[in-house]
């Protein structure tokens, strides 16, 4: 519920956009293990969507949700490995989680 009424505060839906709520909710479900809190608190650093833009942060977490098989997240990290953007480049890895 936690990260559901994140998206709301991130989309607008329901509620004025808030960004930064967004972002906090995101954390408080991602401390609590959800996967896709984990990968939306990711895009949210990946972006600097109500957050300061940290792509270190965002590849972490990216990976913390790839770990818990959530797909997006996976894909993600594939990028950021295929781009260097926040770890160090790595083709084959990112082929690998494409």
């Amino acid at each position: 519920a936690i990260c559901n009424l994140g998206v709301c505060y991130d989309t607008g839906s329901g509620v004025k956009k808030d960004k930064k709520r967004a972002a906090a909710l995101f954390s408080q479900a991602a401390e609590k293990g959800h996967a896709d809190a984990i990968c939306n608190l990711g895009v949210c650093y990946d972006t600097g969507s109500g957050v300061k833009k940290d792509i270190k942060r965002a590849a972490a977490l990216f990976s913390q949700a790839a770990e818990k098989g959530h797909a997006d997240a996976i894909c993600n990290l594939g990028v950021c490995y295929d781009t260097g953007s926040g770890v160090k480049k790595d083709i084959k890895r990112a082929a690998a989680l494409f």
